[in-house]
């Protein structure tokens, strides 16, 4: 077993100990030295595992992690060389009876084939199991288990019909059934939810002719003996993502990005959108959100969580005009039962930032999942865990800055001489000349070894500092920045 990984701290607010109980929000990164090709995140007790597929210029494999409520790096697993080649896609994980289980495809002699990877929770492999019998399947998909059977589903290459998949907890396949989606000529899945009345509830996209330029939003409830209740498709619009969930009243909500024809400078306005059916699939409601709003230029939710008062969590990817480089960034917003907005924020880090996992956290607040581009000339991506406030935040008590319309960004920063040996500056040139500002350095165990006031033009001290690469955070009342540098 290999457990050997480099953890590559991006910012927390002081040390674990300590601080924790008193503002325990923290944006963090893990390096798998690779390019990620998918991922994803579930809660255990008060633990996150994570999986990846993952490149890497020799082979491909998989990775997973267990990760403490603070964000540090406690376990984790590289697929053992014998299996290793075959790794590539995770596409959902669920845990069950202290075991994980992790669902997605590989590739056995240049053909791709369904895949079913279980472990403990101390990372061991219980077994990993292929189905080439599935013929050219695409990859098994999130998996939902009750009563000790692993419901999760698939689309044939080339098919647009969805293949529901019933396994028992040792990866035997019990039952499949076909749903039909037509018009379809191909299709994806983006998310499932079990409900209480013995069916299970899928949700994604597909084409609808041969030539179709996007996918197009569907959903579609499955009993568990096969009969479809029905597949709906909500709107005509394209979507990055769909995702589900059931609240309380197990009504049905979904929601993903609409096409706007209106152009917000060069860039197609592809907004968020969610909408709450009853459970027989009726529209009860439906709410467009950011068409005002010029910050947020495109984007999409693909997560979401419901709140024991109704209150609706939603999180995704998207473009911000204030990023004159056209990143990416990660989007939480908040609404209220009926769909009203409450709050929204949002978050840059890395080249381009892909959400894939919204957790709700036991300690408050909630965790975002995903990975970032590293560096785009290499390929260089690394999964990345933040945790936020019950309002979207990541330093103390940002939703009084000015309401629900505050947002937060990590800018990068230059410093230099870097490496230092003795002291360093940082190059910031949209630091506000007339505001208190604070500099932090951090080690990479999550140590901050230097806080201290900050003036643009301020030397750092370096010289109590042992050798090696420290995260750099500068704060003002508004605005934070990011960097690294070297100690010599």
């Amino acid at each position: 077993m290999n457990r050997l990984i480099t953890l590559t701290l991006l910012l927390i607010f002081g040390s674990a100990e300590g601080v924790y109980a008193q503002f325990p929000y923290f944006q963090k990164s893990y390096d798998i030295e690779g390019q990620v090709t998918s991922s994803t995140a579930i809660l255990v007790d008060t633990n996150i595992y994570m999986s990846c597929g993952s490149f890497k210029p020799s082979s491909l494999h998989l990775f997973h992690g267990k990760i403490d409520g603070v964000g540090n790096l406690l376990d984790s697993l590289i697929t053992p060389d014998s299996i290793r080649v075959m790794g590539k896609y995770i596409d959902g994980m669920v845990a069950y009876k202290n075991h994980l289980y992790s669902l997605g495809s590989t590739f056995i002699n240049q053909k791709r084939a369904s895949l079913l990877y279980k472990l403990n929770l101390d990372l061991d492999t219980v077994f990993v199991k292929t189905y080439g019998s599935l013929g050219t399947s695409i990859s098994l998909q999130t998996p939902r288990i009750l009563n000790d059977t692993i419901h999760t589903a698939t689309f044939r290459d080339g098919s647009g019909n969805l293949t529901y998949y019933q396994l028992d907890t040792n990866g035997n396949v019990l039952n499949t059934f076909l749903v039909i989606i037509p018009p379809s000529y191909g299709a994806v899945i983006y998310d499932a939810q079990l409900t209480d009345d013995q069916a299970i509830i899928f949700s994604g996209g597909y084409l609808d002719s041969p030539t179709a330029d996007y996918y197009k939003a569907f959903f579609a409830k499955v009993r568990f003996t096969g009969q479809t209740k029905f597949v709906i498709h909500p709107a005509s619009e394209a979507f990055g993502s769909v995702s589900l969930l059931a609240d309380k009243e197990q009504y049905i909500l979904t929601h993903g990005i609409t096409v706007s024809e209106e152009l917000v400078g060069f860039i197609n306005k592809e907004l968020p959108f969610v909408a709450k059916y009853s459970k027989d699939g009726t529209l009860l409601w439906r709410r467009d959100y950011f068409r005002e709003d010029t910050a947020i230029t495109s984007g999409a939710f693909n997560q979401s969580v419901c709140e024991s008062n109704g209150d609706l969590v939603y999180a995704g990817d998207g473009k911000v005009s204030s990023d004159s480089s056209n990143r990416s960034a990660i989007i939480i917003a908040k609404t209220d039962s009926l769909g009203n907005l409450l709050w929204q924020r949002h978050y840059t880090w890395g080249f381009n930032n892909y959400l894939k996992s919204l957790i709700k956290s036991p300690f408050g607040g909630y965790y975002l999942f995903g990975y970032a581009d590293i560096d785009p000339n290499t390929g260089h991506q690394s999964p990345f865990l933040w945790h936020v406030d019950e309002y979207g935040c990541v330093s103390p008590d940002c939703h009084l800055a000015d309401g629900i319309a505050e947002r937060g960004s990590l800018l990068p920063l230059r410093i230099y001489p870097n490496p230092a040996t003795s002291s360093f500056v940082i190059q910031c040139g949209d630091c506000p000349p007339d505001q208190q500002m604070y500099v932090q350095l951090v080690d990479a165990q999550g140590k901050t070894l230097v806080q201290q006031s900050y003036r643009p033009g301020d030397a750092i001290n370096t010289t109590n500092l042992a050798q090696g690469v420290y995260s750099v955070l500068l704060m003002s009342k508004d605005k934070q920045w990011m960097g690294r540098v070297v100690v010599e």
